[in-house]
């Protein structure tokens, strides 16, 4: 998985904000969950915004925390899932190959040295 840098999450929000006001309206945001295939009611994009800034806009900065915040729950989540396929007996520590292993299905190919 690569991970989205802050230059790709700025340019994401610029193409949200399609009244260039430099905030996302519950309308923007609702876009946003739309094209990412997720249904929420208008309270639930209300509800969502309240948590990042308020219910009415979400500034850049906002979104911009909420986003690093929300990928790196995702990537744990990930890595919690490929550790429990690599880490088939449960133990608290796991060896070199089986580190490279969870890596490369993740899309990160490790050199020995790493």
């Amino acid at each position: 998985m690569a991970a989205l840098g802050m230059e790709d999450m700025k340019a994401v929000f610029r193409r949200l904000d399609t009244n260039g006001d430099n905030k996302l309206t519950p309308d923007e945001v609702g876009q946003l969950m739309k094209n990412l295939g997720q249904t929420a009611t208008d309270q639930e994009i209300k509800d969502l915004m309240a948590e990042v800034g308020n219910e009415n806009e979400i500034s850049q900065d906002q979104f911009l925390k909420f986003m690093e915040k929300q990928l790196k729950l995702d990537l744990k989540e990930e890595l919690q899932e490929v550790w429990k396929l690599v880490n088939k007996g449960m133990k608290e520590m796991i060896t070199g190959a089986q580190l490279r292993e969870m890596m490369a299905r993740l899309g990160e190919d490790l050199t020995e040295e790493e």
